[in-house]
């Protein structure tokens, strides 16, 4: 891992052992922490100690990051803080150091969940591995809607929107001036056909939800259309 987050784990845990009770774990048994032979009682062990204190989580959030997600090189990470200065999508597009997608397997995701929201109050920028070949995106990457121009009433409506991914699946959802929903549909190609019986004349609104096999999710903005 990138030698200023070492910095920072011995940073954090200098504060943990002067902040608390709970002797935080040494360099050893954090190097430990996401090898596949690691037991989860050990693992848990370890988390316990970590939340014993603030500057423990901010720790343990170092640990998650580095060893579930795509971390940048040395120089993306700042300090002592550990905090990165450089935007979402400059470090998305930036040199990439790939961590094995399997590490902290035997991590219970709601866990995972829980010790990040403990630091909350720092920006943190995670990045989930997708599959190899696959496309990494920034955490601002959205569904482009494509224009719709005006229409006329008794007859279709197609909605069409740029892919996101190959393995995107999408779903569409129309409202009307009152946030009625008149139209849905899940969908994996970029488009979709309003059937002119859902739709009067006049203004509405729509967005497109993606979610990817990796289980990750983006919105589009909410765009409108008119009838006329």
């Amino acid at each position: 891992m990138p030698a200023p987050l070492r910095d920072a784990f011995t940073w954090a845990r200098d504060r943990a052992r002067a902040s608390s009770p709970v002797a935080p774990p040494e360099d050893a048994r954090l190097d430990a922490f996401g090898e596949d032979a690691t037991d989860d009682d050990a693992r848990f062990a370890v988390i316990e100690q970590l939340l014993g204190s603030t500057d423990g989580a901010r720790t343990l959030a170092h640990l998650v990051a580095a060893n579930t997600s795509t971390a940048g090189a040395d120089d993306y990470f700042d300090g002592r803080s550990g905090s990165s200065s450089n935007s979402p999508r400059t470090l998305a597009n930036g040199t990439i150091d790939v961590r094995r997608r399997d590490a902290l397997s035997g991590l219970k995701p709601l866990l995972l969940a829980a010790s990040l929201m403990l630091v909350a109050g720092t920006s943190w920028y995670v990045f989930t591995l997708p599959r190899a070949g696959d496309e990494v995106r920034s955490a601002g990457s959205t569904v482009e809607l494509l224009a719709v121009p005006p229409m006329v009433s008794r007859a279709p409506i197609t909605l069409k929107w740029r892919a996101l991914r190959d393995d995107a699946r999408y779903s569409v959802e129309v409202l009307d001036v009152n946030d009625v929903p008149v139209f849905s549909n899940d969908t994996n190609i970029t488009q979709a056909v309003v059937p002119a019986s859902a739709l009067k004349p006049g203004t509405y609104r729509w967005y497109v939800r993606a979610r990817s096999s990796d289980r990750t999710e983006v919105r589009s903005r909410v765009e409108s259309f008119t009838v006329r």
